[in-house]
């Protein structure tokens, strides 16, 4: 545990830092620096400035796994708060307490990158791509970041809350993509999924776990598109359209699959999308998802009767 390496005073690596006209970047160390503040903010994904950030829109699996990490950084470390009373209550007859010494006066060590933007980036995914690697969704998602289906996909996963990817925009462009992202996301991941599963009510696009939802959200932005595009194909979106375009094209498909729309085919999930054991299923989805695509843009199928899915993941992990 990284709180606990810190108050016994552990080797922690360096953090590297990029200093850009306006702003600081985490190069590497974005995990250890998270996991400080949030020790000595208490918010472990549920707190106040989690709920601030995320306008009140956190899963119950992100608040089960913040109350298990607040128990665990309470039996293996303590709270900052206990560390801060003790350091501000200890005098000279008590024991010495190397865990106080450290929480007083240790700090981490900082590199920082000297250069251009690109100079940053490519350190970025140098260093990312030695040791414990990006998982390969993120590192997709990461190089493409500027590109309409990565932008759409991270304004849907968090119903528009959180960091607003989409903020250089013009606000009515903002607007309009934060109200689709909403919409989208409630067709697709509401209400959540709990385990274990003792209802029928299951939503559309499963769990609801940040990485897995973004490849799938990915998948189908390629898929709603009428060309097909994979990701890397498409142009950087410099004023919103074409986010936009991206998020009205999700929306034709998914509202033909599910909801009270008059074009609905209102299919329950529960029965096409999910196995005997309440397991989502993600490559039922997207074939259905395909073909209902594939009718909106008047494509013909490929010689195997489906769409042709380039540069798609059929992620079944979820």
């Amino acid at each position: 545990m990284l709180v606990e390496s810190f108050l016994y005073g552990e080797l922690i690596p360096a953090v590297i830092l990029w200093k850009s006209d306006t702003h600081v970047f985490v190069i590497d160390g974005g995990h250890r620096l998270s996991a400080l503040l949030a020790w000595a903010q208490d918010d472990y994904g549920d707190g106040p400035k989690s709920l601030t950030f995320f306008k009140g829109e956190i899963p119950n699996a992100q608040k089960t796994l913040a109350r298990r990490t607040r128990s665990e950084i309470l039996l293996k470390a303590g709270t900052f708060q206990h560390f801060q009373a003790k350091l501000a209550s200890q005098n000279d007859d008590d024991a010495p307490d190397p865990r106080i010494m450290n929480f007083a006066t240790r700090g981490l060590q900082v590199q920082w990158i000297v250069g251009d933007a690109d100079k940053a980036e490519s350190s970025f995914f140098k260093i990312n791509t030695q040791g414990s690697v990006l998982d390969p969704v993120e590192t997709r998602i990461l190089k493409n970041r500027r590109k309409p289906p990565a932008i759409a996909a991270r304004s849907v996963v968090r119903a528009a809350t959180g960091h607003k990817y989409w903020s250089k925009f013009p606000d009515e462009a903002q607007g309009k993509i934060a109200q689709k992202a909403k919409e989208i996301h409630r067709a697709l991941f509401s209400p959540e999924v709990s385990s274990p599963i003792k209802t029928i009510d299951l939503p559309l696009g499963g769990t609801t776990s940040v990485t897995d939802a973004l490849d799938l959200l990915i998948t189908l932005a390629q898929l709603a598109d009428r060309d097909s595009r994979p990701i890397e194909d498409f142009a950087d979106d410099e004023s919103g359209e074409s986010t936009i375009e991206v998020l009205q094209e999700l929306d034709q498909v998914v509202s033909r699959m599910i909801g009270n729309k008059p074009k609905s085919l209102g299919l329950h999930p529960f029965v096409y999308f999910y196995t005997a054991k309440g397991r989502h299923y993600p490559p039922l989805m997207l074939a259905m998802f395909s073909l209902i695509a594939m009718t909106k843009t008047g494509s013909r199928p490929s010689p195997t009767g489906a769409r042709t899915l380039k540069g798609c993941s059929l992620n079944t992990k979820a």
